[in-house]
This record gives C-alpha cells, sequence and structure tokens, in this order.
C-alpha cells in the first residue's frame, strides 16, 4: 500500500526549509517525517536574483530532507512569499440560474468566476488565490454560505492575491533543476494561518505576522475568512544590517549579536551592561552598550509595526481586532517582542 507523504518547500531571504511530512488514513493531523534547512542564497527580499545559488540553496534543503526521514523527495508544495505579492479585491454578480431561485454550488461558482473577470488583465501578474470574502442574495449581505438560499441575483465579494509571473517562473525553475516537481504552491501566510491559528481567533478577528529574513508578511481574518493580506518590505535582515552599521563590524558578526544580545526592550538594561566584540571576533577590543543595541532593535521594529498599523487602518481594523495579533517567523524569538508590539500597534499579542 502506497504511503500518503507530502513534502513543503519554503525558499526565504535568510533560509531554505524542507518539511517532509505523512497524512495517515483517518487521522486529521500530519506526522512530520523530517525536515531539511540551508542558508539561503541567490534571494533578495523573497525574490530569486541568482538562479544557480538559488537552485543550490533548495538541492541542500531537500538533501537534507531526504536524509532525515528516510523519503524520496519527488514533489513539493511550494510555499510563494516576497516583496512582488500584491493584494486586491473584486466583485462578481450572476443571476441564479434555476427557476425556483435556489443558489447552487454551480450558482456560486459562476459568481467566483465573474469576480475573477473583473480583475484588470496584467500579463505580469499571476493570481495565487481567489477568495470569497462575504456573499450577498438579492443585497442581503453576511452572508458565508449561499447554497441552498432562495434568490434572484447572487453577488460576491472576494480578496484576490497575485504574484508576479517572472517570479513564480525563476522559482519554479530553481526547484525543477534542484530534482523537485511543483505539485502545487500556496500564500505563505495562509498555510502558516491553517496551523496557528485557531477557529475562534479567524471568528473574531486576528492578524498573523510572519517576521522573515528579508520581509514580513501578514493576513488578516474576520467571521472565518481572510479579508486583507500582504508583505511588508521590511524584515530581521534589517535589524541585522542597523546592528553591522551602528557596531561598525561585519554582517555575520552583526548577526550573531543579535542573536546572542538582541532585545527590544532599551529600559530593561543598565547603562553599564555591554557587549565586547572580543565574544565575535578575535583581538577586537571594542565594546557597546546593550541599551544601544536594544535601541537599534526596537528602532526598525517600530517600523515594521508602523507599516503593519497603517495596512490595518486601510480595512479600518486598526485596534479592532478581538483577538489580537499572532507572531511567528524567525525574528519573532527576540526578547521583549511581545511588550514591544503591543505597545506599538495596541491590540493582544502572542506568540
Amino acid at each position: 500500500m502506497s504511503r500518503n507523504i507530502i513534502t513543503a518547500l519554503d525558499v526565504g531571504t535568510s533560509t531554505v526549509q524542507t518539511v517532509v511530512a505523512e497524512k495517515k488514513k483517518g487521522e486529521n493531523s500530519l506526522r512530520i517525517l523530517g525536515m531539511g534547512i540551508s542558508p539561503s542564497a541567490g534571494v533578495r527580499r523573497g525574490v530569486v536574483v541568482d538562479l544557480g545559488e538559488t537552485t543550490a540553496s533548495i538541492r541542500a534543503s531537500l538533501e537534507e530532507a531526504c536524509r532525515s526521514s528516510g523519503q524520496p523527495i519527488k514533489s513539493v508544495w511550494l510555499a510563494i512569499g516576497g516583496s512582488h505579492i500584491s493584494v486586491a479585491s473584486s466583485r462578481g454578480v450572476v443571476a441564479v440560474s434555476r427557476a425556483d431561485g435556489e443558489i447552487s454550488h454551480e450558482d456560486v461558482r459562476r459568481a467566483i468566476a465573474a469576480a475573477e473577470t473583473f480583475i484588470p488583465k496584467n500579463p505580469n501578474k499571476e493570481v495565487l488565490h481567489l477568495i470569497p470574502r462575504d456573499f450577498k442574495v438579492d443585497n442581503e449581505p453576511g452572508i458565508k454560505d449561499p447554497v441552498g438560499m432562495h434568490g434572484v441575483r447572487l453577488e460576491v465579494d472576494a480578496l484576490i492575491i497575485e504574484c508576479a509571473t517572472s517570479f513564480l517562473k525563476n522559482l519554479f525553475k530553481c526547484v525543477e533543476s534542484a530534482g523537485a516537481r511543483i505539485e502545487d504552491y500556496v500564500f505563505a501566510p495562509l498555510a502558516a494561518a491553517e496551523v496557528v491559528l485557531t477557529k475562534r481567533q479567524k471568528e473574531l478577528g486576528v492578524v498573523l505576522l510572519d517576521l522573515g529574513g528579508g520581509t514580513s508578511s501578514f493576513i488578516v481574518f474576520e467571521e472565518g475568512v481572510p479579508i486583507h493580506a500582504g508583505v511588508l518590505p521590511l524584515g530581521g535582515g534589517h535589524i541585522t544590517n542597523d546592528i553591522a552599521i551602528g557596531f561598525r563590524t561585519h554582517v555575520d558578526v552583526a548577526e550573531r549579536i543579535k542573536v546572542a544580545y538582541g532585545s527590544c526592550l532599551p529600559t530593561e538594561h543598565h547603562k553599564r551592561e555591554v557587549v565586547r566584540l572580543a565574544e565575535f571576533i578575535e583581538g577586537e577590543q571594542t565594546s557597546y552598550s546593550r541599551r544601544e543595541l536594544a535601541e537599534i532593535v526596537e528602532a526598525r521594529l517600530r517600523d515594521i509595526f508602523e507599516l503593519l498599523h497603517k495596512e490595518l487602518k486601510k480595512i479600518d481594523r486598526a485596534e479592532l481586532l478581538p483577538s489580537g495579533a499572532v507572531l511567528i517567523g524567525g525574528s519573532s524569538l527576540l526578547p521583549g517582542l511581545v511588550d514591544l508590539t503591543k505597545r506599538e500597534i495596541k491590540l493582544p499579542v502572542e506568540l
């Protein structure tokens, strides 16, 4: 009997991650068999800028996942992110087809197809997802599933998540060159939300923020469906670059300093607490204040939260999401981040 093996691949700015899992019959959850993580090269702000380097990084991650899981990797589900992602809204309207006015699955499908036809045609853009946010039956809004209801006119309001066609082709080329076939692809925060957010959080209203290396992506849910999403052009790599400039040191050293001593709350550190560069560079005598380090980290994170606040303001949800914000991603591990986030976006926050 063949096993149902699923492999997921996430090509990020700082790392390439592969997870191999098994779906057993009769079980809802997946069993993780193995994973592979390799440093990412050839990717900037989530976009492939060097095909050869990116292919090598993907191959290294796939090979490690193959070894740790003991499973050959033939195909992958691909997570899509990066600064090229764009979000739009669209509406589709159709007449209910049945004579008795009962709305069928086919009517819903036609309404969604109509919403797609209203998107301005752009050969440089590829639709990743078209997600119905809300249906109207004879101008009555707030309907989540109209199938079986009666009416004359069916309208859908949909969220469109698009990405650059050239980016998608380049990424596909790298994955296929690394020896894997692409089974399907998904906007990364949408996949993460399936794992991280509860049904109740999605109903009440919540924003999921993934603090990545080159970008930070987010998705907002309300009444169980995504109502907004996007990618912010700042991430953990920008914090590292700021530390490298502030401490006049190499980027690799700055990353190690961030991981070892990084914090978001300057007031929690005494002025006499220092970071000695000798710990990271042999013979280097310079020392810097830990409070100064925390100020650098805090300043860049405040920029990210300011951008997120503006996005929430666009949909009139700034400070108005009862389930608050859920933080994921490498940079979410910075000490003091929950307190800083609460202060900046004025919402409940959890990791």
